[in-house]
């Protein structure tokens, strides 16, 4: 069986750069989008295992206290 194709537009050197230039651009798009789809699925994994932030005791603490001032009373 032979396949036979017509000479034109996509058979000659300019159509066929094109052609390879795009696709070089879509292999390239589908490599970024696999690394940060690898990146933050590992990301979101962690932290539904519960490797992240184990120890939020220390983030969340009591807000300093402040002493109440009479308006007119001397600063010290």
């Amino acid at each position: 069986m032979r396949i036979l194709v017509q000479k034109g537009f996509f058979t000659s050197k300019i159509g066929l750069t094109i052609l390879g230039v795009i696709f070089a651009i879509f292999l390239a798009i589908g490599g970024v989008f696999t690394y940060y789809y690898m990146k933050y699925s590992r990301m979101i994994d962690a932290r539904l295992s519960g490797n992240v932030l184990q120890n939020t005791t220390q983030i969340f603490s009591a807000p300093n206290t402040f002493r109440q001032v009479k308006r007119g009373a001397p600063m010290i």
